[in-house]
């Protein structure tokens, strides 16, 4: 009997060990995956905030690694998808770079919820379906861009303006053509020194509608509109001289002296304006080229 006692104690031992033992596995297999989550979660948004440091040092390349990295870890992150898209559209350099763009953009619009940041991604798809001569894609997200709150943005119009006037040069309608004037007319009425989308309005009446004298009614309005501002005057001041210079190629005789003497009166103004402007000064050597004078060139 006595000899049985001690395996029993053993027994007893044994049993509490293990029951000591399950215990703390118990609570160590959890805590080490919350340790091992914390870990990776701390490692993956170090590859994002790095990507946002290397964009401060305006490093995009260096950026675009760091967000791809940190995607493989994340890919439903969508913050840091809208951020690889905004690197890929502003460094677009070629078709291929574009597209590329285009598709990451996409993804964004279709993930993210309504907000400044969605409108943010349609204004950059415009463009850059601009620039893949893709206008009907471009219209779509200028007009959806405006409906969703961008009616009173004169960048939006001009989008829809441009993508319009594209649309009614490749497809031969004039009604695209009418409707990229009036959305043109609104931006100008939104922004009126704008001077490249007043040009535009200037450019559409003269070369697709043919109305030479509403282009340079809309010029007249820029350049007072402009008085106030010198670089911004010397611009407007330069495209009324173009378009000056490009109604001598229909001109009749009568009328050259005229439109030569409008070109160069502006031209000169505007180097009095803003003489450090390389566009001004080219235009003021070719017109003294043109008078023959080529120490003033």
């Amino acid at each position: 009997m006595n000899k049985d006692r001690p395996a029993q104690r053993t027994r007893r031992l044994n049993l509490r060990s293990l029951t000591i033992l399950g215990v703390i596995v118990l609570i160590a297999i959890p805590s080490l995956f919350v340790i091992k989550t914390i870990q990776d979660r701390t490692g993956r948004k170090a590859f994002l905030n790095e990507a946002k440091a290397r964009l401060k040092d305006d490093q995009p390349a260096l950026a675009l690694g760091y967000i791809n990295r940190y995607l493989e870890l994340s890919p439903d992150d969508v913050e840091a998808l809208a951020l690889k898209a905004k690197i890929l559209a502003d460094g677009a350099r070629n078709g291929t770079q574009a597209l590329d763009a285009v598709q990451a953009l996409n993804q964004v619009l279709g993930r993210s919820s309504e907000g400044p940041e969605k409108q943010d991604v349609r204004r950059r798809l415009a463009r850059l379906n601009l620039e893949l001569r893709r206008p009907r894609a471009a219209e779509s997200q200028a007009r959806e861009l405006i409906q969703k709150g961008a009616e009173g943005e004169a960048e939006a119009h001009r989008l829809l303006a441009h993508a319009l006037e594209a649309i009614g040069e490749t497809e031969k309608k004039t009604g695209a053509i009418e409707e990229a004037r009036k959305e043109y007319e609104t931006a100008e009425s939104i922004e009126p020194g704008d001077v490249p989308g007043v040009v535009n309005l200037a450019d559409l009446y003269r070369d697709r509608l043919e109305q030479p004298a509403k282009a340079g009614e809309v010029l007249d309005r820029l350049v007072a509109r402009t008085a106030a501002d010198p670089k911004k005057h010397a611009s407007a001041l330069l495209a009324r001289a173009r378009h000056a210079t490009l109604l001598r190629l229909t001109a009749k005789p009568d009328e050259l002296p005229g439109l030569n003497a409008r070109a160069e009166a502006d031209v000169l103004k505007a180097v009095n304006d803003d003489p450090s402007d390389r566009k001004v000064r080219l235009a003021a050597a070719e017109i003294a080229l043109r008078r023959r004078d080529t120490a003033a060139a």
